[in-house]
């Protein structure tokens, strides 16, 4: 198989990239060009993880400062197995990365951060307290924070000698470059990408070492009961998710899974280019590795608590974010129809608001509504693509 990798090269040492690029196994050919990216690398590889390997080696070539992959492979025949399912205590109960130790065994938990001084110690934690016999270590990309999330964090290396990393990614804004750049750093065979407001359950490492072991590509389950209030519940929902998000009305139609709950073979990261920056969610990340040959399969033994936005006015926040990146996503992925934007619906919903303000939950699902369709809106004047 053949691909051709796009690459951004420092500032007037393009030579030195053109240079050091041919001497990677697999590369053939690496031209400079004009444009957008610097030089264009044609590349021979076998299979995926032969792939990763060689993007990886051309990431850390001198001179290198990004790269984009583009690879085409004839799209997998779905099957089943590619549809949804429907404190310092514990610090030495994780085994972390030690000389000689296994290298496939590593798993490497990234944590993309940014201003999470509140919460993100609990995550920490959380994974300190992990039991299990697969080493591992935690990689905190620091996205420019400015509230003392890394104060916190370098508190928590003492706690947990040998466990945590910090990687400063706060050169590009965006929680899909904070987990690039987590991912370049890792040592692990296998990642897990996890958030920072949000905890992982006991048994967690277990349980998603175990799932990468037999599948290289994993989305966990996810508790909406453990961190939050029961008023929050009954606005975003409660209980557990029983199986990987399903499609819409665009996309594939293949499954999808919460950014902060996907575990993948480190290879498999690298041979699809990694996270698209421009978005938010999983659901291009979860589509694009899958269309490449991996299925994505439901760990339903690894649970992650997932903690809600703890106000209405940030829960509105939150959905119109989400709104326009869905916005981006329908125009990349776009099918025969969407039912983002509908005339009819706004005026039903504003017609609502009278009746919501006078109960809490239902004027926070009114608000967190209004969030999405004002998203929407701004998606589509922001991306130049009508949703409707």
């Amino acid at each position: 198989m053949k691909a051709f990798v796009l690459v951004n090269a420092g500032a007037g040492i393009l030579w030195q990239v053109l240079e050091a690029v041919p001497k990677v196994e697999g590369v053939k050919t690496a031209c400079g060009v004009t444009g957008q990216f610097d030089a264009v690398v044609l590349t021979q590889f076998s299979d995926l993880d032969v792939m990763g390997k060689m993007i990886e080696k051309i990431h850390h070539a001198k001179g290198v400062l990004r790269t984009q992959t583009l690879l085409t492979i004839p799209p997998p025949v779905r099957t089943k197995s590619m549809m949804p399912s429907v404190s310092e205590e514990g610090a030495e109960c994780v085994r972390h990365f030690e000389p000689g130790m296994n290298e496939a065994r590593k798993i490497s938990i990234i944590i993309p951060c940014y201003n999470g001084a509140d919460t993100i110690g609990h995550q920490l934690e959380a994974i300190g307290r992990q039991q299990s016999s697969w080493p591992c270590e935690v990689i905190v990309s620091d996205n420019g924070s400015t509230d003392g999330s890394i104060d916190v964090v370098k508190r928590l290396c003492g706690a947990f000698p040998g466990l945590i990393r910090i990687v400063n990614s706060s050169d590009r804004k965006g929680v899909g470059h904070a987990r690039n750049a987590g991912a370049l750093a890792a040592a692990g065979q296998y990642l897990a990408f996890v958030d920072q407001d949000d905890e992982v359950g006991d048994g967690w490492l277990s349980a998603i070492g175990d799932a990468l072991s037999r599948h290289d590509f994993v989305g966990c389950t996810i508790d909406y009961q453990k961190l939050n209030e029961p008023w929050l519940q009954k606005i975003r929902g409660g209980g557990r998710s029983h199986g990987l998000s399903s499609g819409a009305d665009y996309g594939p139609g293949l499954p999808w899974a919460f950014a902060c709950t996907i575990g993948v073979k480190r290879s498999i990261h690298f041979a699809v280019g990694g996270w698209d920056e421009r978005f938010v969610g999983g659901e291009d990340y979860c589509w694009r590795i899958q269309l490449a040959g991996t299925p994505l399969y439901f760990a339903r033994e690894a649970v992650l608590h997932y903690r809600y936005r703890t106000t209405i006015l940030e829960l509105w926040r939150q959905a119109r974010l989400w709104g326009t990146d869905e916005v981006l996503i329908y125009k990349k992925w776009r099918g025969k129809h969407s039912s983002l934007l509908s005339l009819a619906g706004w005026i039903i919903h504003l017609l609502r608001f009278p009746r919501s303000v006078w109960s809490r939950i239902a004027f926070g699902k009114w608000m967190w509504l209004t969030g999405f369709k004002i998203g929407y809106l701004e998606g589509s004047i922001k991306y130049r693509v009508l949703c409707i």
